[in-house]
């Protein structure tokens, strides 16, 4: 009878163990040390600010930032400044299982890599104490 009651109780622990939280990252495993996962354009699609969607988000004329990564390790990124000002600039790129460095001219700037998906590019950084999280749509 001990049997009988253990089973689906190992049943039951086996599906909870194989859930997963939304703090895990979520990269897929065949783009480690691989960039041509984040080869293409991305279109920023959310922004979260210490997990909360921002309100400020820069949407000009409908438009919204992007990245375009190419498969020289090159990257050109297209945001807005003040009055809907387009701005072009763009540097290289490389990559960590974790993480990635945006060089442009003057700086360079590390993410933490949170998804990295066909689809999907999900990163964060902080921001004056804020953890800013952004979350990228591939075009």
């Amino acid at each position: 009878m001990k049997k009988i009651k253990i089973l689906p109780f190992m049943a039951i622990m086996s599906i909870l163990s194989s859930c997963t939280t939304d703090d895990e990252k979520m990269i897929n495993p065949d783009y480690i040390g691989d960039v041509s996962m984040f080869i293409g354009t991305w279109k920023e699609s959310n922004v979260l600010i210490n997990g909360v969607q921002s309100q400020n988000q820069i949407i000009c004329n409908g438009e919204r930032e992007q990245y375009m990564f190419n498969d020289d390790n090159t990257f050109t990124e297209r945001d807005f400044g003040d009055n809907c000002q387009e701005r072009i600039e763009g540097g290289t790129f490389s990559e960590t299982d974790t993480s990635f460095t945006l060089e442009f001219t003057n700086d360079s700037e590390v993410y933490e890599l949170i998804e990295l998906t066909d689809t999907t590019l999900r990163f964060s950084f902080n921001d004056g104490g804020s953890v800013i999280e952004q979350i990228y749509t591939k075009l």
